[in-house]
């Protein structure tokens, strides 16, 4: 901040430009990135060993994850519910891949074409949107 023109000032009178006040400022960082690494570092082994213990297998698979039978499961028109029950998600994250990963015609597309679709409407409305504010 300083390179731009904005010193840095503490409400004691420490002014970062200083060495004291480098020092004042140094201190309790120096202390906070220490903590932060002996936390981290706590971490990575009660994971690793969890996973020795085979207790730790990640986060469990979403509707995303699952994309692909959410999407087969929509076009044989089965209902969102039962979509959900099937993956073993909550209703609500079926609902984005049976509606964004249709086409305009209705039928399940790959993903890549749902996200086209999803930007183009949306872009679409920002258009309508901006010409009639005018």
């Amino acid at each position: 901040m300083e390179a731009k023109g904005h010193p840095f000032a503490s409400r004691y009178g420490y002014r970062h430009g200083h060495a004291y006040g480098h020092l004042m400022l140094a201190i309790p960082g120096g202390a906070a990135e220490f903590e932060r690494a002996i936390m981290l570092e706590r971490h990575r082994e009660g994971i690793a060993k969890a996973k020795a213990e085979r207790r730790y297998n990640g986060r469990k698979p979403t509707a995303r994850a699952k994309a692909d039978e959410v999407l087969s499961s929509h076009a044989k028109g089965v209902r969102a519910t039962e979509i959900a029950r099937r993956v073993g998600t909550g209703r609500a994250s079926v609902y984005p891949h049976s509606r964004r990963h249709q086409g305009l015609c209705g039928r399940a597309v790959s993903l890549e074409a749902g996200v086209r679709w999803v930007l183009a409407d949306r872009l679409e409305r920002v258009l309508r949107l901006s010409t009639s504010s005018r």
